[in-house]
């Protein structure tokens, strides 16, 4: 083999300048595929809960008494029932020889509550009565049948 001839020097740079040109190319691809370098681990966001405070419920007692309408007598085992759909309340108690019963701690609502008064013999009566909060007293009488 004779003699080996070199490129000239211009060739040579444009050679190392191409090779230069896919070594970056090749780091820039390599790069671009890599996977993203992992971030430390984030705490997930916490969930809040509302908090909501409600007033608190005001309360009241519910004294009723029970009358003849004709002799204003007190009015013995007349039952008397106390109710509000929305408050869940539904009370039913019978009256002493007092004619007079209470419903103790009875939550004050802003709609009335219901009053029903029966007893065999007279007739029924019914009415509404908005509770204040403390102490509420009601008067019934009833009258007797025909």
């Amino acid at each position: 083999m004779g003699d080996v001839r070199r490129l000239p020097v211009a060739n040579e740079l444009s050679r190392r300048d191409f090779l230069r040109l896919v070594a970056g190319a090749a780091v820039m691809l390599l790069e671009a595929c890599a996977p993203a370098p992992a971030k430390p681990a984030e705490k997930p966001p916490q969930k809040v809960q509302p908090t909501v405070a409600l007033a608190p419920s005001k309360r009241a007692s519910v004294s009723v008494l029970v009358k003849d309408a004709d002799t204003g007598q007190p009015v013995e085992g007349a039952t008397v029932k106390l109710a509000h759909v929305f408050a869940g309340v539904h009370e039913e108690e019978t009256t002493p020889a007092s004619g007079q019963l209470t419903f103790p701690d009875v939550r004050v609502m802003s709609t009335p509550y219901g009053v029903t008064v029966e007893k065999e013999g007279y007739t029924g009566e019914s009415l509404k009565v908005t509770l204040q909060a403390g102490e509420n007293e009601v008067e019934v009488e009833l009258s007797p049948a025909s």
